[in-house]
């Protein structure tokens, strides 16, 4: 058996970490599956070559995925106009995780003078709080 952390994977078993990825499954399921350990599978994904399996098998079902993102969404909005006001908090939650995918960070840089005005991250915080959302 090799050293930790010389553990070799196979195409097989990169493979299978893309493919569980991809599909939603957590990290434990996945390794379970590959017959590696939960932090083999933390390693891959950051992985470069994990990755380019991940984006060919989005790329391959690139039509699927997006019916399936419609069909979740019209289900969404049907939660959000739900007369059970718990469904409709919880879709409310999922919306507002769903909004920011695929954005960039928003940098936590203060500006040197604050005097004149408020930080983004200031402004978003008041907002949360403002609305009930944080």
């Amino acid at each position: 058996m090799p050293a930790k952390g010389k553990t070799r994977l196979t195409d097989a078993q990169r493979y299978k970490i893309a493919q569980g990825k991809v599909i939603g499954k957590r990290r434990a399921e996945i390794a379970a599956e590959a017959g590696v350990a939960e932090s083999t599978v933390s390693n891959q994904l950051a992985d470069p070559r994990t990755a380019t399996l991940i984006l060919r098998l989005k790329h391959r079902d690139s039509e699927q995925i997006e019916r399936c993102w419609k069909k979740g969404l019209d289900g969404l909005e049907e939660d959000l106009t739900a007369r059970d006001r718990s469904v409709a908090a919880v879709a409310r939650g999922q919306l507002f995780r769903l909004l920011p995918l695929g954005d960039p960070p928003l940098l936590r840089v203060s500006p040197a003078d604050t005097s004149e005005g408020f930080t983004l991250e200031e402004l978003l915080a008041s907002y949360r709080k403002a609305s009930g959302h944080g």
